[in-house]
């Protein structure tokens, strides 16, 4: 399954439970960071193809740019 085809369900997923424009703007932003970290840095565009080390490696990356643990993902 493609990223960006997952992220377009998981959308539709926190509309249907009612979260706030806010949130949803802040969700679609943080993995937008996280999708072009997986596919520029890692080569990975695909979900099947992401390991443990990868969203480590991303949540690494995050903090180093002075990102609260708590806000990624």
């Amino acid at each position: 399954m493609l990223f960006n085809d997952a992220l377009k369900e998981y959308e539709n997923h926190c509309l249907a439970r009612g979260y706030t424009k806010k949130t949803m703007i802040n969700k679609r932003q943080e993995y937008k960071h996280l999708y072009n970290f997986l596919s520029e840095k890692r080569g990975i565009r695909e979900l099947e193809a992401i390991i443990f080390h990868d969203l480590r490696a991303y949540i690494s990356f995050r903090q180093q740019s002075g990102i609260e643990p708590s806000s990624i993902l």
